[in-house]
C-alpha cells in the first residue's frame, strides 16, 4: 500500500465519522418526535367553589408529567387556567385558577405518547441514543486503529 493511499483512508474515515457525528443530532430530533406527538382536547370542565375543575384528556399524558401541558384555555374570558395535576390511571386532570363554580369548556394542548400502543418501544426508542454513541466510540476506535497500523505498517 502507498503512502499516499494509506493517507487517503485516513481522510476517508475522518470524514466519514464527521458526517455521523453531523446526523446525530438529527437521528435525536427524529427518535424524540417518534416518541411523542402533541394533540388538543377540548371538553366540558367542572368546576367546584373552590376555584378548580377537572377534565378528562383522551390519551394519556406523556410520562404522567403535567410539566408537558402546553397550554389551557377555558370559554370563560374570566379564568387564567392552568394545569395543576393529573391522574393517569383515570387520565382525569385538575384545573386551577377558573373564577366560577359551574360548567365550561377547557382546551387542554398536550403531550402523548405515541408508543403505547406497542409494549417495550418507548424503553428501546429511549435506549438509541447511548446504543448510537457506543457504535460512534467503538467504530471511530477501530477505524483509529486501522489507521495507525496501516501508517506504521513497512511496505
Amino acid at each position: 500500500m502507498s503512502k499516499d493511499s494509506k493517507w487517503i483512508s485516513t481522510i476517508i474515515a475522518m470524514v466519514f465519522l464527521s458526517i455521523v457525528i453531523m446526523i446525530f443530532p438529527i437521528a435525536m430530533d427524529g427518535i424524540s418526535n417518534a416518541l411523542s406527538t402533541s394533540q388538543a382536547d377540548a371538553g366540558v370542565g367542572v368546576v367546584n367553589t373552590g376555584g378548580s375543575g377537572t377534565m378528562t384528556l383522551s390519551q394519556r399524558l406523556y410520562d404522567d408529567n403535567v410539566l408537558l401541558i402546553a397550554s389551557v384555555t377555558s370559554s370563560s374570558g374570566t379564568d387564567t387556567p392552568v394545569a395543576s395535576s393529573y391522574v393517569g390511571a383515570t387520565d382525569v386532570l385538575t384545573v386551577t385558577g377558573l373564577s366560577w363554580a359551574g360548567t365550561r369548556t377547557l382546551t387542554t394542548t398536550y403531550i402523548y405518547s405515541s408508543t403505547d400502543d406497542y409494549a417495550g418501544l418507548k424503553d428501546i426508542m429511549e435506549a438509541t441514543p447511548l446504543i448510537l454513541w457506543v457504535i460512534i466510540i467503538f467504530g471511530s476506535g477501530v477505524v483509529t486503529i486501522f489507521a495507525v497500523r496501516a501508517k506504521t505498517k513497512k511496505g
